[in-house]
């Protein structure tokens, strides 16, 4: 071997020793279970994303037929407890950072500010909207009846039955600085449900632990799980609503 050769291969040996301590880390960091996602599938596609569609269109449609006497009382006692529009609309960031516009039956009077979650500092949590200073708003919340406009979403397209819920663009883009990987929960469609909530993560839940359990659902998705989780949001939903009777 010449000598010009022989000085190029110490040179890239030096350089390779010099930043190995660097790298080494990031490379440890991603064989970790938490960071998965960042090498795994992102969500259903192909005829797998074509049947939880499927599923998504007959599961939306029915379940407005299902509760169409709940819209009806719903939407019947905005309209009587305040006046306004009977529906509130709400721009959120769905799948790959798409905006659209979100419904929920309004539950705040039409000159109110309409409330909204705010990242508390301490503990990243997320703390909830103030409840509705109109008596049927407050029932409609914690029952969670004034979601249901969200079947529509679905069948336009804009959500799924199942998957991460939806934030706002403001509060989307203050998570992304500031809680790691929360970007790659967007890598699927948002949902009226999902892992997280039957998971119970919701209130003052740390962030983290939320964006950890929408990645893991992306990661391991499949049309089962998908039909588990809305197996378990049903009873939760009806205890809910049984705790407000």
């Amino acid at each position: 071997m010449r000598t010009d050769e022989v000085g190029r291969l110490s040179e890239m040996t030096a350089v390779a020793e010099a930043t190995s301590g660097a790298y080494a880390p990031r490379l440890a960091a991603a064989t970790e279970p938490t960071t998965l996602h960042l090498v795994l599938h992102g969500g259903p596609s192909g005829w797998r994303g074509a049947v939880k569609r499927v599923i998504d269109i007959a599961g939306a449609a029915v379940s407005l037929v299902v509760v169409l006497p709940i819209l009806i009382v719903a939407a019947a006692g905005v309209r009587l407890s305040s006046p306004g529009p009977v529906l509130y609309r709400q721009t959120r960031v769905g799948r790959h950072g798409r905006h659209f516009t979100m419904l929920k039956f309004r539950t705040f009077p039409i000159d109110h500010v309409p409330p909204t979650s705010v990242v508390e500092d301490h503990h990243n949590a997320l703390v909830p909207a103030t409840l509705s200073p109109l008596r049927f708003g407050r029932l409609l919340r914690q029952t969670s009846f004034d979601e249901l406009p969200q079947l529509i979403n679905v069948l336009r397209g804009d959500m799924s039955l199942v998957g991460s819920r939806p934030e706002r663009p403001e509060l989307v883009s203050e998570l992304e600085d500031r809680i790691p990987h929360y970007r790659d929960r967007h890598r699927a469609p948002v949902g009226l449900t999902g892992h997280a909530q039957v998971k119970g993560f919701c209130g003052t839940t740390p962030i983290e632990h939320r964006v950890a359990a929408d990645n893991e659902y992306i990661d391991q998705w499949t049309l089962r799980g998908d039909l588990a989780i809305l197996a378990k949001t049903v009873p939760t939903l009806i205890r809910k609503v049984r705790s407000e009777i």
